[in-house]
């Protein structure tokens, strides 16, 4: 009796792993919607023009950094602007007497021009521009025919005149086409003013614009 109680005892039992049934769990419904709770108003949906654009961006504008012309050419221009005057001394031609300072190739040790815009360049170009400028107004504020005074008489004290002169020189200088009320024009205006008020004299007033103006970016970088 006691063998017959073991033996029901030991089958009803605990099952081994590989008679234990998976347990089932119930799989989601996708059947039930999500109900909006009634309080809660759907956002709407509204149309409105918010123009054009471009499928492609725009190419940037290509640009490059500006040259300083070379001495000959600055030689040159000078020479073309003033109406053939030279940067002469006791008949030296003074660009060439400092062409070595200047950085121009002598072809034996240097084949290569410096044209940086040095402190020395700057200062011989200021020189050139007092010799040309002071010889090119005193010949026209004498009657020499010329272009320096297109729009006014080297005499004249009128404004209006004035700043027509200046637009006329400008274009001259520089080749620019520049409203008679651009800021460089105002600039040139008055330092006009300031030399006349200072010196008295119309003829130092035009010497110093002329200087200004040979002197100023515009005329040797390109």
């Amino acid at each position: 009796m006691s063998m017959f109680l073991f033996y029901l005892l030991f089958a009803c039992g605990e099952k081994t792993p590989e008679e234990t049934e998976p347990e089932v769990t119930a799989e989601p419904s996708y059947d039930s919607a999500v109900e909006t709770p009634e309080d809660e108003v759907p956002p709407e949906v509204t149309e409105s023009v918010v123009g054009e654009g471009d499928l492609y961006p725009e190419p940037e504008a290509s640009y490059r950094h500006k040259k300083r012309m070379k001495i000959a050419h600055v030689k040159a221009s000078m020479e073309r602007v003033s109406g053939g005057i030279l940067w002469e001394v006791d008949g030296i031609d003074k660009w060439s007497d400092y062409y070595d300072t200047l950085g121009v190739p002598d072809y034996e040790f240097t084949v290569q021009e410096d044209r940086t815009v040095s402190v020395m360049f700057q200062k011989f170009l200021d020189d050139a521009a007092a010799h040309t400028c002071t010889e090119w107004i005193q010949q026209e504020s004498n009657g020499a025919n010329g272009s320096f005074f297109s729009e006014i008489e080297p005499d004249e004290l009128d404004l209006e005149k004035i700043r027509l002169n200046m637009v006329a020189l400008r274009r001259l200088f520089h080749g620019q086409i520049t409203p008679v009320d651009a800021p460089i024009v105002d600039s040139l205006v008055d330092l006009h003013y300031t030399v006349v008020q200072r010196t008295n004299s119309l003829e130092q007033a035009w010497t110093s614009v002329c200087i200004g103006l040979f002197t100023h970016p515009d005329f040797f970088m390109y």
